[in-house]
């Protein structure tokens, strides 16, 4: 996706469910990791994937509430 060789809505077909749940669940853990460590590189791609996908979610199931 982020070289433009594989469409987002291709991702969300296989991923979107774990990568949602990922990003929701652990975000706190994740960004406490980056702070910790200086390291902000720490699930960057979970994170770009999360928001590639998340306005498709929106879209097909608003009542999720993503």
């Amino acid at each position: 996706m982020s070289k433009g060789l594989i469409k987002a809505s291709l991702i969300y077909d296989f991923m979107s469910a774990g990568t949602l749940i990922l990003r929701k669940k652990y975000s706190q853990i994740i960004d406490e990791l980056r702070k910790y460590y200086d390291a902000p590189q720490t699930c960057e791609w979970v994170e770009y994937l999360y928001n590639q996908i998340k306005p498709i979610a929106e879209e097909q199931h608003p009542e999720l509430g993503t």
